[in-house]
Order: C-alpha cells, then sequence, then structure tokens
C-alpha cells in the first residue's frame, strides 16, 4: 500500500479465525517486514459485499530508500528486470503478483504493463 494522495489498493482481504490471529500475524510479519521498508498498520477497508472493517495492512514508508513512488513504469520495469532479494529475482515476485491478482479477478493497469515490459527486458528464458 501506498498512501500518497491519490492512490488506490484494490486487493483480498483475508478474515483470520479466532485463536490464530498471533500465528497469522507472525507470518506475515515474517514475510513483510524483512527490510524495514513498510510499516505495519491498523486500515479501515471497506468491502466489495458492503461494511468495513479494520484490518493490518503494510504500508510503504515514503522516506525509506526503496520507496519508488516518484519513478516512472519505465524506471520501476528497468530496475525490476534486473534486480534480485533475499528470496530471488524480483521479476519472479512480480509475475506471481501479476498472476494471482489476475485469477483473483482484480485489474491492475500499470501492474500489467510492469509484468509486460520486465518479460519483454529480461528476454527469454528469464
Amino acid at each position: 500500500l501506498d498512501r500518497a494522495d491519490g492512490a488506490l489498493c484494490d486487493g483480498l482481504a483475508l478474515r483470520v479465525a479466532a485463536g490464530f490471529e498471533a500465528e497469522a500475524l507472525a507470518g506475515l510479519r515474517a514475510r513483510e517486514l524483512i527490510s524495514r521498508a513498510y510499516l505495519e498498520q491498523r486500515l479501515a477497508v471497506d468491502l466489495r459485499a458492503g461494511g468495513r472493517v479494520e484490518a493490518v495492512a503494510y504500508v510503504i514508508d515514503p522516506e525509506h530508500d526503496q520507496y519508488c513512488g516518484a519513478l516512472t513504469l519505465e524506471q520501476q520495469a528497468g530496475i525490476i528486470a534486473q534486480a534480485r532479494g533475499a528470496r530471488g529475482p524480483n521479476r519472479d515476485y512480480l509475475m506471481a503478483t501479476a498472476d494471482h491478482l489476475a485469477r483473483l479477478g482484480i485489474r491492475d493497469a500499470d501492474l500489467a504493463w510492469l509484468a509486460a515490459r520486465v518479460r519483454a527486458l529480461a528476454g527469454p528464458g528469464a
């Protein structure tokens, strides 16, 4: 998530069964808080089916050196095509995210463009 003016996140909220909150939070924190680029926050989330719930969300810290809010999509694609993190190539994470959102019926034009551009930049077999 990005709290920049005009930013919007259409995604998936997960309900955690009572008694499993600590386990779920531990897993999320292990995955999302590895670089301190994200801040854990409780936010109001509007549900498509109606209603509003409070959810734990991970919001990018605009002061962190990994924040790319000022980069164009082309600049982001160039970085993603070449970058590698502790869990592998960044392009793999991008592709998995884009594919998963598409399967869920969540459309994100910028993410789809990035995925296509990174595929083109990475070349065959990447």
